[in-house]
């Protein structure tokens, strides 16, 4: 996937897709009551995110083609490089967020996966499964792909995902050169943020706690003010 027209069509795919799902945020407020709504437009943003999602984690494992590459096999050929296990992004709406749509992915297929592979196979009879939450999941779930597989980082830093203003932006240019890991710099799209490695949540008592990463001012602030109101959600999907 190397090829640079590979990664701007999977690259600019995906911006297609947010835009799709902040218009139908527009319309249908992403909250608990409405989690279960069900859409054709959001059928599309499952099969077209895990698509797009399953074709970046093939990378990964190039001279395996004679494998049964599912998503069992995906996670034991990406997750010591992507550790998607533990990464966290945050949902720009308010309240905030922080979603981990891989969690326990080494033990159990993600809800939103098995309705990926079901509507695949028949959308038909099983349309039922393609509800907002499992969107919302699913899409998350390739904006982490693509921010920790930093194949697309040049990509990135031509959209403005990744502030150039940052002390950490030299950084992350010079280990692209010399082969190093990147440094701890949060990659913000238009409504989602997810950290380029490592996790920016901690766990006071249980309790998620936002670090203090080098986020824009637009996350700083959003995320203080749903600090100070107590209004932060936690969201996992896996089971």
């Amino acid at each position: 996937m190397r090829n640079e027209n590979n990664l701007e069509f999977v690259f600019s795919n995906f911006e297609s897709l947010e835009r799709d799902l902040i218009q139908f945020m527009d319309y249908v407020p992403y909250i608990p009551e409405n989690y279960s709504v069900l859409s054709p437009k959001l059928n599309t943003i499952i099969l077209e995110s895990c698509s797009l999602a399953e074709s970046v984690l093939k990378h990964f494992t190039v001279g395996d083609e004679q494998k049964k590459l599912n998503l069992k096999y995906y996670n034991r050929a990406t997750e010591p490089y992507l550790e998607l296990d533990h990464a966290t992004s945050i949902l720009l709406t308010y309240p905030v967020r922080l979603i981990r749509p891989f969690i326990g992915w080494n033990e159990n297929q993600p809800k939103w996966w098995s309705a990926y592979n079901q509507l695949k196979h028949d959308r038909i009879n099983n349309y039922k499964t393609a509800t907002y939450e499992k969107a919302l999941f699913s899409i998350t779930g390739l904006h982490q792909i693509i921010v920790r597989s930093r194949l697309f980082i040049g990509n990135m830093i031509a959209s403005g995902w990744i502030n150039n203003t940052s002390d950490d932006f030299s950084d992350l240019l010079a280990s692209r050169h010399a082969g190093t890991g990147p440094p701890y710099l949060p990659v913000e799209s238009e409504i989602f943020v997810t950290p380029l490695r490592g996790d920016f949540v901690k766990y006071d008592c249980g309790e998620p706690v936002v670090d203090s990463w080098d986020f824009s001012n637009r996350v700083k602030n959003l995320i203080y003010e749903n600090e100070t109101a107590g209004s932060i959600l936690y969201s996992t999907e896996n089971t």
